[in-house]
């Protein structure tokens, strides 16, 4: 495979251009098969941490140590991904993931629940630079397709998050517990061997090297970028929340069991599949935010599991809808020398906000009773219409 570099400027900033003839599609299904194992696990890490604790603290500390990973490496993931060969560090990442969802599911048959947790969690780390990289890579490997493989990308990665859970519920009412740990990781081998033959590019050129303080620069003042990285944030908060929430939710609120929590993640997470179909007829931002806000309140308002169903469906579809509305705005708005930073520092502003949200979740629950949960939540999407963010034209 031959590569060819060369530079220009674009807002100022250093760009290398070349003819890198990676097999895209591949790459991009590998990652999204990656990204799907590696959230599997954690709504049965949920469930074991609850049945043997049975404490709203370690609930909300096993939540959050799924996001825990993303607030403190995403800044250096994505710093990574402006210096090193991109594609050697998404397959050097997807093979160590394999390997430790594999030991991951080793301890939790044996009983070794904190052990599988902690784990999982080292997975989520060595995940971190994959997504950043790669999205910085595309425009080297897919020439005049990079904006449609960007798109499917970023739907993966968005969607990945929630449909993983989702796939997980599903499991543990299905085939169990410690087998749902087995199917991530098989689904993380399976996209490692998807990588297998696929030479490393070279990295950045030396030219295009900047510092972190100028990189850092170029995000902060983009109006738009910060905009959008706080929108999200809140979503992300919420989304924490919620996925924690579900459970008393499930318990409590509709006297339900393990399986309607499972059923009800999995409505969460495959909603989150119909974001591109929902977006051809809900373009407006603001209209997405309250296709968010209303099903929460919605989710509120029910019964029984089942009757939430289509509610979560439809926050997980508007949801991720506004994610990759406002992924678009951060593309678009940051020069590509800093456009895998500004991705990794988004996650960890993001994810520093899920963090909060998924551990005030179960004392909030407590306190508020599951329904007033998703009602504050409702309120809280709403006010993000205050930030008068828009997506990319």
């Amino acid at each position: 495979m031959s590569t060819t570099v060369a530079t220009r400027l674009v807002g100022g900033c250093p760009v290398a251009k070349s003819r890198n003839k990676a097999p895209v599609e591949r790459l991009i299904l590998a990652h999204g098969t990656a990204s799907v194992a590696m959230a599997l696990p954690w709504p049965a890490l949920l469930v074991i941490t609850w049945s043997s604790t049975h404490s709203d603290v370690w609930l909300g500390v096993a939540g959050a140590a799924r996001m825990a990973p993303y607030v403190a490496l995403s800044w250096l993931a994505g710093a990574l991904g402006d210096r090193m060969p991109r594609v050697r560090l998404l397959r050097v990442s997807t093979w160590l993931r394999a390997g430790l969802l594999i030991v991951a599911a080793l301890l939790l048959e044996r009983g070794y629940g904190l052990a599988a947790v902690v784990t999982t969690t080292l997975v989520v780390a060595i995940g971190t630079p994959a997504y950043p990289a790669l999205v910085a890579e595309m425009p080297r490997i897919a020439g005049s397709r990079s904006e449609q493989a960007t798109r499917w990308l970023v739907t993966f990665e968005i969607s990945a998050f929630v449909v993983g859970s989702a796939f997980g519920g599903l499991a543990i009412g299905l085939v169990g517990v410690d087998s749902s740990m087995w199917l991530a990781a098989a689904l993380a081998l399976a996209a490692s061997l998807m990588l297998v033959g696929i030479r490393a590019d070279r990295g950045p050129s030396t030219a295009i090297l900047e510092s972190g303080r100028r990189r850092a620069g170029l995000v902060l003042r983009s109006g738009s970028t910060v905009r959008a990285i706080a929108a999200v944030a809140v979503i992300n908060a919420v989304a924490g929340a919620v996925a924690v929430a579900l459970l008393p939710m499930a318990q409590q609120a509709w006297a339900g069991s393990d399986s309607d929590f499972g059923m009800a993640t999995a409505a969460l997470g495959l909603g989150a599949l119909g974001a591109p179909l929902l977006l051809r007829f809900v373009p407006n931002v603001h209209n997405a935010l309250l296709l968010c806000g209303l099903p929460l309140a919605g989710v509120a308002a029910t019964p029984t599991a089942h009757w939430a169903m289509v509610p979560l469906a439809v926050l997980g579809a508007s949801g991720t809808g506004f994610e990759c509305q406002m992924t678009s705005v951060i593309q678009r708005s940051v020069p590509d020398c800093a456009r895998a930073f500004a991705l990794g520092l988004a996650d960890t502003v993001m994810m520093s906000a899920a963090v909060v949200g998924t551990s005030l979740a179960p004392i909030l629950a407590s306190q508020l009773g599951p329904r007033g949960l998703f009602l504050l939540c409702a309120g809280s999407v709403t006010a993000v219409i205050g930030l008068r963010v828009r997506a990319a034209p």
